[in-house]
């Protein structure tokens, strides 16, 4: 029998998410090479504020936070052997890859 996909149903909550995390060092240099650098915080105390922020919805919302320390160099290297921008959805992609305990290649 196959299975019937109900509609209107929303994708289940995930339980844990691995969160990109910079010290100031690295944030510097991610707003030098991101392709979406206009779209985050201005500063490295912004940004902290507003992850800091975004960390306790998701914990008030029953869901566990990793941070993932991000290497700018490294991620920059990631993206390139997957011809990928350097922008929000590949340093999430990083991110939860790094979480999952998977070595990027």
């Amino acid at each position: 029998m196959a299975k019937r996909h109900s509609r209107g149903h929303p994708d289940p909550v995930p339980t844990d998410v691995a969160v990109a995390w910079y010290d100031a060092i690295q944030w510097a240099r991610l707003k030098q090479v991101a392709v979406d650098a206009d779209n985050l915080d201005d500063s490295y105390e912004a940004w902290k504020r507003s992850a800091e922020s975004f960390e306790r919805e998701l914990q008030r919302k029953g869901i566990e936070i990793q941070r993932v320390q991000i290497d700018i160099d490294a991620l920059i290297a990631w993206c390139q052997s997957r011809s990928k921008p350097i922008n929000g959805e590949a340093r999430s992609a990083y991110a939860a890859q790094l979480a999952a305990g998977n070595r990027p290649s």
